[in-house]
């Protein structure tokens, strides 16, 4: 992930929403996405525009 975008106020946003958590970034900033069977009731094009509408309300 870009060091431009904060991962926790990503996943704040995420899940205060578009109720999609994340899990925390590792020491190298990577986020590994682990899914809730509850998600695939949502429209693909759904969850990728909440990432990128959180993405760039956290990007500095």
């Amino acid at each position: 992930m870009s060091k431009a975008i904060n991962p926790k106020e990503l996943a704040s946003v995420l899940y205060d929403e578009y109720n999609i958590r994340l899990r925390r970034a590792n020491k190298d900033g990577l986020v590994k996405f682990a899914i809730n069977e509850s998600i695939l009731t949502r429209q693909t094009s759904e969850i990728v525009d909440a990432y990128g509408a959180a993405v760039k309300q956290t990007h500095k």
